[in-house]
């Protein structure tokens, strides 16, 4: 994950900063920076194309008039429009290319880890033209090969057999480590456009959902996969109620059969295009 971003010493005194200073005042650059940072971290290629006004502001932590702080970054051009939606950081590769590259080294990255982890499945992503893998994409490789290389191994036959246990163990079970705050404000900034989530009524069923979902796989005990898997739902059209009256929430989407459904791209908008690795068909990104 990108921890800085690039930022010119002429920053301050670039005339569209002087204007968007005199038109927003301070609150309105400081917003500014706000995007490019919370870009940096969600959305390093620059691309905010799945977010409307309301998302971009939301981001940036404009607290001034509703489409204001987005009209005059269009306006100055520190934002570009998309061909027919969504928008786009003005020259922010140029201008950040460490940053804008972090995916791709993260998914070089990973498909260099699993030549270490199995060479087979290595040998035929490479084969298939595959030049980096994504978070998702990995885990389900690995699990995959996991659960079908696991041996089914006989019970031993010892005589006598061990007599029945008839109370139950009570030992005690660690703590889970969990971290319930991070994974909801990840969900409530990358998901605004869903039902938010209050913290203090995260409790019951839903509470347990997540600590199952973050202890079945080490993948999923960092905050960053959960940032993608956010970001997973967000460009899906059913899931975010675009389509339809119905928008998942935070409690839905940690149930395990739904996580299953959006992490093989069920709910995805566009169709899948035979990509194959390893016996297993993955979503075009």
């Amino acid at each position: 994950m990108n921890t800085d971003i690039r930022l010119s010493v002429l920053f301050l005194d670039h005339p569209k900063t002087i204007k968007l200073r005199r038109r927003l005042g301070f609150a309105g650059v400081e917003s500014l920076i706000r995007l490019w940072c919370w870009t940096a971290q969600n959305k390093p290629d620059g691309d905010l194309l799945c977010m409307d006004a309301d998302d971009i502001e939301i981001a940036a932590r404009w607290e001034g008039e509703g489409g204001a702080f987005i009209g005059e970054l269009v306006s100055l051009r520190w934002l570009d429009r998309g061909e027919s939606s969504g928008y786009r950081l003005h020259d922010w590769q140029v201008h950040n290319p460490w940053a804008a590259n972090a995916e791709d080294r993260g998914n070089k990255a990973r498909l260099s880890r699993l030549a270490r982890v199995d060479k087979d499945l290595y040998s035929t992503a490479v084969t298939e033209g595959k030049t980096g893998l994504t978070r998702i994409e990995y885990e389900s490789l690995t699990n995959r090969k996991r659960i079908s290389n696991d041996p089914v191994t006989p019970a031993p036959a010892p005589a006598p057999a061990p007599a029945p246990k008839t109370h139950k163990d009570t030992s005690a079970t660690p703590p889970c480590a969990c971290p319930h705050l991070e994974i909801i404000k990840e969900y409530n900034s990358i998901l605004p456009i869903l039902p938010s989530v209050k913290p203090k009524l995260w409790n019951g069923t839903r509470k347990a959902n997540l600590i199952n979902r973050w202890k079945e796989d080490p993948e999923r005990q960092r905050v960053e996969w959960w940032r993608e898997y956010f970001n997973m739902v967000k460009s899906s059209p059913f899931l975010t109620g675009i389509k339809t009256e119905w928008k998942a929430d935070l409690g839905w989407l940690v149930k395990a059969d739904n996580m299953v459904k959006v992490l093989e791209g069920k709910y995805n908008n566009a169709k899948p295009k035979g990509t194959t690795i390893g016996g297993y068909e993955f979503e075009s990104r």
